[in-house]
């Protein structure tokens, strides 16, 4: 009798505890954390090459900055630059590099080409958003292979890009939300969906590489 009063006190008390850390504990999450993205580490890389990465990125947010505005003669002129910075970037001195970050950097590289040619050619703002979607996917890819010498980038996301629940993101150097496609003159919000987003990730600099 013993026996069976001591297995049923073990039973209730795993129970308990069963019920403690996954109802009690678990059952209430904290806010979503913004992650790091973890770059790959190694490959050197000269000055001229870290200068070809930000000049890219310059160009990048100015014509990031265009959106926001609604500014088609900047969004012309830095999507032509932003061409040109792409093409720039001197990867090919990494081809010897036994780490992997050649290879590993190809298909971002040529999809960003792809898709800024993409944007140029798109005859409205709102089907350049569209292509700036995928370009700025594919920059951040890039990116988290390579990252700039020096930096903090922040990955921003619209949850509302394109319509209710259809998410948009882009790059920014600032941690301040200037949303690129709802901007300050949407046709129907005007100007008051020009904070809507959150940061997502982060990228942060490496120097490890340098030469």
């Amino acid at each position: 009798m013993k026996k069976v009063l001591l297995i049923i006190l073990v039973l209730l008390l795993g129970g308990a505890t069963a019920f403690w850390f996954f109802v009690l504990k678990g059952g209430k999450k904290g806010p979503k954390a913004e992650k790091t993205l973890v770059a790959i580490k190694g490959g050197k890389r000269s000055e001229a090459f870290n200068t070809s990465l930000q000049a890219m990125l310059s160009d990048y947010y100015a014509l990031t900055e265009g959106l926001v505005n609604w500014d088609t003669t900047v969004v012309n002129k830095y999507s032509l630059q932003l061409q040109n910075s792409i093409e720039g970037v001197k990867i090919d001195e990494l081809k010897d590099d036994t780490t992997g970050l050649y290879l590993t950097a190809q298909d971002p590289i040529a999809n960003a080409k792809t898709n800024v040619a993409a944007f140029i050619t798109a005859p409205t703002l709102d089907e350049k958003r569209v292509v700036f979607n995928q370009l700025s996917d594919n920059i951040r890819n890039l990116l988290q292979t390579l990252p700039p010498d020096s930096g903090i980038i922040y990955w921003q996301e619209c949850p509302m890009a394109f319509g209710e629940n259809s998410t948009g993101g882009w790059l920014s150097n600032k941690e301040e939300i200037r949303n690129p496609y709802l901007g300050t003159s949407h046709p129907k919000y005007k100007n008051s969906m020009l904070t809507c987003g959150e940061v997502r990730h982060t990228i942060k600099p490496d120097t490890t590489g340098l030469n």
